[in-house]
């Protein structure tokens, strides 16, 4: 380290003294009246890059970049004689490295009180900034879409809550169905559908306008200078391009409602009410044929998935008729049954594909998720009209006559008698059909699984009326 001469302030030579300086983190540089650097310490060394032999004796302005020079000369015709000064810069290192640094300028005075310079104190405040910013920018926004937040909302109201932006609109906006996405897909499915509806609404909207989440499923759009035609057709560009995003294979959609403030006799909580109520009542005309759109896209996406499967549904709809028929069940529990044995597995649209076609074993990781399909199914025909009647027989289909099925464990008639049926139709088909692990079993081996089965996984007297009822 090289020692600072003719600058009676720093006269010690101790080189205890100097080697602390130097373990200091920041950097330090001390110049002339004349801006020739006189020292620096270590970390004004490493934060330049530089060598001290390469600088001392140099004119500071050489050394800090050509990109700086304005900046840093701002900052000294700022600093004043004899007082601290203290300024934050953006400044480009001598590797193009853009960097945040806090300087500290003051006076170097000796001991006749004559100013002989400048000590310069630099601390590298990127991580810093980086993480204030991170901060400031989580206070303002909501975390999973990047939207504003309803803090930043209600403040931004505040601040264009005067005449200038008359009239001040207001869209409130509900996805539709946000409960049974959730049900039936899972909060990460869900979470990928509020960001969806996120940038649906951020590219129908002017670039003026704030676009908040309000909580939940809830949106809210504050639009300065915006008439009821302006509103208009902005919710009408949401619809449209909700359309056009579901015609690849989706089912998003919002319902909203408008609220206008063209003068200073209503607050906002009157306005914010008047656009809820709005909002409320379209979601009454469109819930169900959100809800609708939601199913439709559930049952293509178990068709394709059905595509896939070796499964003889014709054939297994006849023993479904001889089973009624023998069983004595009347018309409408036949249709059940039917409706039943068509998609008692369409919660199985929840489980990947390399699941579903893997042709080994599964791990036990990969059967509990293969078992909350049936629950998964239970939730989607409990939210449809059409299929609300067979949704406990969707979700116990898997039960076992001896209690060691799931999801809940029942045990014999305490499981619904079409769940009973289904399973033992479901399960000839599956040992009479190829697999993409195996070839389907003869008849006789099909005939010794029901015989083994009898009592344990099936109905006892339902295994002898599919034995008779097939001729076996």
């Amino acid at each position: 380290m090289k020692e600072l001469n003719n600058i009676n302030t720093f006269s010690s030579s101790d080189p205890l003294y100097f080697q602390i300086i130097d373990k200091i983190r920041e950097g330090i540089l001390v110049i002339d009246n004349n801006f020739k650097i006189k020292f620096a310490n270590n970390g004004f060394l490493k934060l330049y890059l530089c060598k001290f032999e390469d600088i001392v004796g140099k004119n500071f302005f050489d050394i800090v970049g050509e990109e700086n020079i304005s900046s840093w000369q701002k900052a000294f015709k700022e600093d004043n004689e004899y007082k601290l000064y203290i300024n934050e810069l953006s400044i480009s290192l001598n590797n193009k490295e853009k960097l945040k640094i806090r300087i500290s300028i003051s006076s170097l005075v000796d001991q006749n009180g004559e100013n002989n310079g400048k000590i310069i104190l630099i601390s590298d405040v990127t991580d810093e900034k980086i993480l204030e910013e991170q901060i400031k920018y989580l206070g303002f926004h909501d975390a999973l879409t990047g939207l504003y937040n309803r803090s930043y909302f209600e403040e931004e109201f505040k601040r264009l809550d005067n005449s200038r932006n008359y009239p001040l609109g207001i869209i409130m906006g509900d996805l539709n169905g946000f409960k049974l996405i959730n049900d039936v897909f899972g909060h990460l499915k869900g979470d990928d559908v509020l960001k969806q509806v996120a940038e649906i609404l951020v590219k129908s909207c002017r670039k003026s306008d704030i676009v908040s989440r309000y909580g939940g499923d809830e949106f809210i759009i504050l639009l300065p200078k915006a008439d009821s035609e302006v509103l208009q057709n902005i919710t009408e560009r949401i619809k449209k391009a909700c359309r056009e995003f579901n015609a690849e294979s989706s089912f998003i959609t919002i319902s909203t409602g408008n609220a206008i403030k063209e003068t200073d006799n209503i607050d906002m909580e009157g306005l914010l009410i008047e656009a809820e109520n709005a909002m409320y009542n379209a979601k009454i005309d469109e819930s169900k044929e959100a809800k609708e759109l939601i199913i439709k896209y559930l049952e293509k996406k178990y068709q394709e998935r059905r595509e896939n499967i070796n499964e003889n549904l014709n054939r297994k709809l006849l023993i479904a008729e001889r089973l009624a028929k023998s069983l004595g069940l009347s018309s409408k529990n036949l249709t059940e049954l039917k409706l039943l044995i068509k998609l008692h597995d369409i919660g199985m649209i929840i489980i990947p594909d390399y699941i579903i076609n893997k042709p080994g074993f599964l791990t036990p990781k990969e059967k509990k998720l293969i078992e909350k399909h049936s629950e998964a199914g239970y939730r989607i025909a409990e939210s449809t009209g059409n299929l609300a009647a067979i949704a406990d027989a969707i979700l116990h289909h898997h039960e076992n006559w001896d209690g060691s099925g799931y999801p809940k464990g029942l045990k014999g008639e305490n499981i619904p008698l079409l769940s009973r049926i289904a399973a033992i139709i479901d399960a000839y088909d599956a040992m009479a059909s190829d697999r993409p692990y195996r070839k389907a079993l003869p008849i006789n081996k099909v005939k010794n699984e029901f015989e083994k089965s009898k009592g344990k996984q099936f109905d006892p007297y339902l295994v002898d009326c599919i034995l008779y009822y097939l001729n076996f």
